[in-house]
């Protein structure tokens, strides 16, 4: 297995290197606690996604990413903006509806998770937010081990868990029962 995935890295090499770079910038927006650290840290990482999957070729993703860099700026500095939210909305539909591959269902992942993650990001807040983060986490893993994506899959799996074991401590501490 992991020389398939040596494979992989060695036929793309750069795009898997600009997304391990994305990993990492993914990483430090994930556990910065400060929020002008946290969008500029977002904006780079989406930025770098960007290029990683059109560097693979994965055009609704690329799209999505490219939207991402922007959507999440605006986002975090005019929550609730519904002018910003129905753009982006309209945005994605319309990537869907020049980018899915009908004949594969994988491809109506990134704008799913694009409508979804736009929709939490523009109206919920940190609980529930992970919460449902989780689940597009996993959707974004099945779609990226599928056209092997080997940076955001362990950026998927980093996150997921990492989200996981956050919601596990914060239901320990009983703060999770407010939110819910």
């Amino acid at each position: 297995m992991f020389l398939n995935y040596l494979n992989v890295f060695l036929e793309e090499p750069i795009a898997q290197l600009i997304g391990l770079f994305a990993l990492f910038f993914t990483i430090i927006w994930f556990v910065s606690k400060k929020d002008n650290i946290f969008i500029i840290f977002m904006v780079i990482a989406s930025f770098l996604w960007w290029i990683h999957f059109f560097m693979l070729w994965l055009l609704s993703a690329s799209f999505i990413n490219f939207f991402d860099t922007i959507k999440n700026y605006l986002a975090f500095k005019y929550k609730k903006n519904k002018y910003i939210f129905i753009f982006f909305l309209f945005s994605y539909f319309l990537i869907g509806l020049i980018s899915i591959d009908f004949n594969n269902y994988i491809s109506i992942i990134p704008v799913f998770n694009s409508i979804f993650w736009l929709i939490l990001i523009f109206y919920f807040k940190w609980i529930k937010l992970k919460l449902w983060f989780i689940f597009i986490v996993s959707l974004w893993f099945l779609y990226n081990y599928f056209w092997n994506s080997i940076a955001w899959m362990i950026s998927d799996l980093i996150l997921f868990f990492s989200w996981l074991i956050g919601v596990y401590n914060l239901s320990k501490s009983k703060i999770l029962d407010n939110f819910i």
